[in-house]
This record gives C-alpha cells, sequence and structure tokens, in this order.
C-alpha cells in the first residue's frame, strides 16, 4: 500500500505542477497580449505624426513651389515689359543692320526661355500610368473640350490634377 499511496501523491503532485504551469502559462500570455496592445497603439500614434508631418511637409513644398512660379512669372513679364519698351525705343533707332536688331531680340528671347522651366515630367507620368485603373478618366477623353485640344496647333501643354486622400 505504501507505493500506491507514494504513487497517488506523485500524481497528485503532478496535476498540480501541471495547472500551475497552465496559470503561468496563461499569465504569460495574457502580459504578451498587453505588451503587443500597448507596441499597436504606439505605432498608430507614430504613425498619426508621420501623416501630419507629410501633410506640412507637401504643404510647405506647395507654398515653396507656388512662391517660386510668382517669381518666375514676375521675371517674365518684366522680360516682356522691357521688350516691349526696347521695341519702341528701338523704332526710333538706326541700327547698324537688321542682324544687330535680330540679335538683341533673340537674347531676349533666350532669357525669357530659360526662365521656363525645364522639368522632366516622364517619370511621374510613367508612375502614375503604372497605378492607374482601367477606364480612369474615359470621361475626359470623350469631351469636346479635350478633343478641340488635341486638335489645336500650338503649344499642348495640358494640366490636370486630382484629389488624393490619405487614409490613416
Amino acid at each position: 500500500m505504501e507505493f500506491k499511496e507514494i504513487e497517488e501523491s506523485i500524481s497528485e503532485a503532478k496535476d498540480e505542477v501541471t495547472e500551475e504551469l497552465q496559470l503561468a502559462s496563461e499569465q504569460e500570455a495574457q502580459g504578451f497580449r498587453r505588451l503587443l496592445t500597448a507596441e499597436a497603439e504606439e505605432n498608430r500614434s507614430f504613425r498619426t505624426v508621420q501623416v501630419a508631418e507629410i501633410q506640412e511637409n507637401r504643404d510647405f513644398r506647395s507654398q515653396q513651389t507656388l512662391t517660386l512660379q510668382r517669381s518666375e512669372a514676375r521675371q517674365i513679364q518684366k522680360i516682356l515689359k522691357d521688350e516691349g519698351n526696347f521695341v519702341v525705343l528701338s523704332k526710333g533707332i538706326n541700327f547698324q543692320n537688321e542682324t544687330d536688331h535680330m540679335a538683341i531680340i533673340e537674347r531676349k528671347k533666350i532669357r525669357l526661355l530659360r526662365l521656363v522651366p525645364g522639368y522632366d515630367y516622364t517619370r511621374s507620368f510613367r508612375r502614375a500610368q503604372a497605378l492607374r485603373c482601367e477606364g480612369t478618366c474615359s470621361w475626359l477623353f470623350k469631351r469636346p473640350e479635350f478633343q478641340n485640344w488635341i486638335e489645336q496647333g500650338g503649344s499642348k501643354h495640358l494640366w490636370c490634377y486630382g484629389i488624393r486622400t490619405i487614409l490613416p
């Protein structure tokens, strides 16, 4: 009988240890879940701050671009005004030959063209084109205004923009 009592005692101790291990495991899992929840909240807060900083940077860049464009527009207007004044003044001046007069006008045109930005839009266009969904803007291509723009001569610049939202 002694052996049976020892065996029962060992079995009870084993059950008790198993329960203790299970309880410790559940406590550890609960602590880990709390840690994950805290980390997820910290990441969410960090992303919110990052989104705000990104928007602030975009706003700043937009303001800089607008200021630069206004400055370039003022420079172009000044050159055009100077060229107009030059043409009026040059009517009374006898140039040695027509070539001198044309050279001065060409230099002014070159100065004007240098102010026009030479931004390469192809990289942005290809990236946007890759993100495009089938059928996007098909309504625009059918509009008479777009068709008239396609058929026009001269400058072919067209600026279209869309609204992009950032989801948290």
